[in-house]
């Protein structure tokens, strides 16, 4: 939400600051715009995002999913915030910007944040390896963890072969 400090000065005051409306308002309503499909959120998953969100389903009922999931995401985020940046600061109809400061506004502090919750995740303090209270345990979260990678792979592979076969 917006009451992170990094977000605080960028982010929508209310509810309109809450990170998937921030996304919906400056991302993709403007992405919608651009064509006849005005209803995005209709959209079925691709196969491998479903499995991705079937997995994700699956690691809340297990006592290390969440966590095994936070790790995964903020290793992941500051390369998809970063791509992202790059992919929509490009976009351009007639030669002018999509996309204005102001609307990469949510990427670009998602940059900045991204680089404080990997270190938050992974350091030897409160990475969560520290949650493990057995070797045991230890092995049991990298194995769970090497499990979900493969299904963000897969999602970020089709997402990309996506982004490439575009007209």
């Amino acid at each position: 939400n917006n009451a992170h400090p990094v977000f605080k000065d960028k982010a929508p005051q209310g509810h309109l600051g809450i990170h998937y409306k921030w996304w919906e308002e400056s991302i993709l309503n403007p992405l919608a715009q651009l064509t006849s499909f005005q209803e995005w959120h209709k959209v079925p998953l691709s196969p491998k995002t479903e499995a991705l969100v079937k997995e994700m389903n699956c690691l809340n009922s297990h006592v290390f999913g969440a966590v095994i999931q936070m790790r995964v995401v903020e290793s992941i985020a500051f390369d998809i915030a970063s791509s992202f940046n790059k992919l929509f600061s490009v976009v351009k109809v007639g030669g002018v910007g999509v996309f204005t400061n102001d609307k990469l506004a949510w990427i670009r502090t998602h940059i900045k944040a991204e680089k404080f919750h990997q270190k938050q995740v992974s350091d030897e303090e409160s990475g969560i390896l520290c949650l493990a209270s057995s070797a045991k345990e230890q092995k049991e979260i990298l194995e769970m963890t090497k499990h979900y990678v493969s299904f963000w792979s897969g999602a970020l592979s089709e997402f990309k072969s996506f982004l490439i076969n575009l007209p």
